[in-house]
């Protein structure tokens, strides 16, 4: 970082991926409150409507007084706040924040994310090369508007135009008084909670997982508090669940009323799959999926292999500890796993015959907060293996605490190539992406006091 605060990031994607992807570049971790992005681009056209999302320059903010946003549907509202075209409505994901806010910039000369229109922040400087959007981090929240969730009754879903909603996550809540109404949620991971709220019109609802017993969970509060996380589930074998929430049309004596709320679900997913963009490889790995190569018992059916004596798989983490996940085999050698630069412990991954999602190794007690784990390739093997491939299914991360209570971060994402990425404005960049070996680019960012 330069003594003014311009923090240079060079990259390089020594093995990329197989196949086409849609977006190259980094990401960065903002400040929960950023809700103000301003930009200057390279636009694509001359002339665009003052309010219109593609426009040249402009300034969006996180939340809007009035609408919601929809999926892959025409909204009713200015442009500014969607475009107009079928496939850019929303591509890779469920609404959050207005569309504006969160919408591709592409070729952007300068780009400030900050709290507040005058608030702290960061700045990207590029030359027009460069695209920038806004993501929500981890937790996993899936708020009350997704399309993920499928409702049965009669819901209402409201925004901040109702003008109750404020402290809800996302700004949006949904809620119902018809007994036997019904949410539900299917999920992967190894743990769901709900988040709603304590109020004096709110009443008892039933939450049961998998069809099994459910839950009883009175909502009733003195005063309205939002963002309440009112339900934990126990731990979960980790696969495919759903979730259901159930309004009862009952209450307790002191409640005015009998609704059910949904702000959001939280999913617990532990599970760092060795194709996430988590996982940073250096080396000749292979990226395997499903498709003839003998994956179909790994954790997502997919993992990553190599023999080359110093190839490393890293990722960071937060928690109190960590397992690493690999197939074992015929053909495996011996991997080489540390944390936090701490001593590495030798990992034979040799069986007579392949063995799936097989816990190769395991720390625990660790401190809370972010650490590292390291797997590295050694090149060697025991005398019965036929070879020294070292393979990687997945890592998973321990923690105290399933469900801590994070609001729903921010993600400043600079991407030097894009191809459709979510609500990007225009038919452009790349009609495809593949990257050679070594590919690299740069992003610049510059601190905000």
């Amino acid at each position: 970082m330069s003594p003014r605060g311009l923090l240079t990031t060079t990259y390089t994607i020594a093995n990329p991926p197989s196949g086409q992807v849609s977006d190259v570049g980094v990401r960065y971790v903002l400040a929960d409150g950023t809700d103000t992005l301003s930009w200057q681009r390279d636009a694509q056209w001359t002339v665009y409507p003052d309010d219109h999302i593609g426009r040249a320059s402009g300034t969006a903010t996180r939340g809007r007084s009035a609408g919601a946003d929809g999926y892959r549907t025409k909204p009713d509202w200015s442009w500014s706040q969607d475009t107009h075209s079928y496939f850019l409505f929303g591509k890779d994901g469920a609404a959050h924040w207005t569309n504006d806010f969160r919408s591709t910039k592409a070729q952007v000369g300068v780009a400030r994310a900050t709290t507040g229109q005058a608030g702290p922040g960061v700045q990207v400087e590029s030359d027009g090369d460069d695209s920038v959007r806004l993501a929500p981090m981890e937790p996993a929240l899936i708020d009350d508007a997704s399309t993920d969730i499928v409702y049965t009754g009669a819901w209402t879903h409201a925004d901040a135009s109702a003008g109750y909603t404020a402290g809800d996550l996302f700004g949006t809540e949904s809620f119902t008084d018809a007994a036997g109404a019904t949410a539900e949620l299917t999920f992967t991971g190894t743990a769901v909670g709900l988040y709603s709220a304590r109020a004096d019109n709110l009443g008892i609802v039933k939450i049961s997982v998998d069809g099994g017993p459910a839950e009883t969970v009175d909502l009733y509060g003195p005063g309205k508090v939002p963002a309440q996380l009112v339900f934990r589930s126990a731990s979960l074998a980790y696969g495919r669940h759903t979730v259901k929430v159930e309004c009862t049309g009952t209450k307790n004596a002191s409640s005015k009323g009998a609704f059910a709320l949904i702000d959001a679900f939280q999913v617990v997913d532990p599970v760092i799959d060795n194709a996430s963009e988590k996982v940073v490889y250096k080396g000749s790995w292979t990226h395997a999926d499903s498709t003839g190569t003998g994956s179909d018992g790994d954790l997502g059916s997919t993992e990553s292999f190599s023999r080359s004596a110093g190839d490393t798989a890293t990722v960071r983490f937060w928690g109190t500890g960590v397992r690493v996940v690999c197939p074992k085999g015929p053909n495996q050698g011996i991997a080489e796993i540390s944390v936090d630069g701490g001593p590495a412990t030798e990992v034979d991954l040799y069986a007579p015959g392949k063995r799936f999602q097989q816990r190769a190794f395991e720390r625990t007690g660790l401190t809370e907060g972010e650490h590292i784990v390291r797997m590295r390739v050694t090149g060697r093997r025991n005398a019965a293996a036929t070879d020294a491939h070292v393979v990687l299914d997945a890592f998973e991360t321990l923690t105290s605490d399933l469900f801590p209570h994070r609001a729903p971060g921010v993600a400043l994402i600079v991407s030097a190539r894009i191809n459709y990425p979510d609500l990007a404005w225009g038919n452009y960049i790349d009609p495809a992406i593949t990257l050679p070996a070594g590919w690299s680019g740069t992003a610049r960012v510059r601190l905000l006091p």
